[in-house]
């Protein structure tokens, strides 16, 4: 049989779920929001370096080229226009890693308060 403080402290720790239920949506809601907007923010990274990429390629390659052809320095063009582009694709990929390695801070706002609460609801119960 449940004596009367036992349902008091029931009713206080339902209340108390029920309150950081609600709690834990809001933060839930806008830590998606950020999430959204890291991934919204690779994905036109990702974009914008393929089309300037591309873009680049084929301009500055042609110009280059038709330009140097004639010359003793045609090789040497080749090999500054690979290095050029190689060196646009890696900053493009440190852009795109660096933001893709923040996935392991989604939600973490969420945990932590979920630890907690449990912890204090655990201590509550004990008491």
């Amino acid at each position: 049989m449940i004596n009367v403080s036992s349902g008091n402290k029931l009713r206080r720790v339902a209340k108390t779920v029920f309150y950081q239920l609600d709690l834990y949506g809001k933060l839930l809601s806008v830590e998606w929001e950020e999430e959204k907007s890291r991934l919204t923010g690779m994905l036109i990274s990702l974009l914008l370096g393929f089309i300037f990429f591309f873009c680049l390629l084929f301009t500055l390659s042609s110009m280059l080229l038709v330009f140097a052809w004639d010359t003793q320095y045609r090789d040497w063009v080749m090999i500054a226009l690979a290095c050029f582009y190689g060196l646009g694709i890696l900053f493009a990929w440190y852009r795109f890693r660096s933001l893709g390695n923040r996935a392991a801070q989604a939600f973490s706002d969420v945990r932590e308060e979920l630890a907690t609460d449990i912890a204090l609801l655990r201590n509550r119960m004990d008491q």
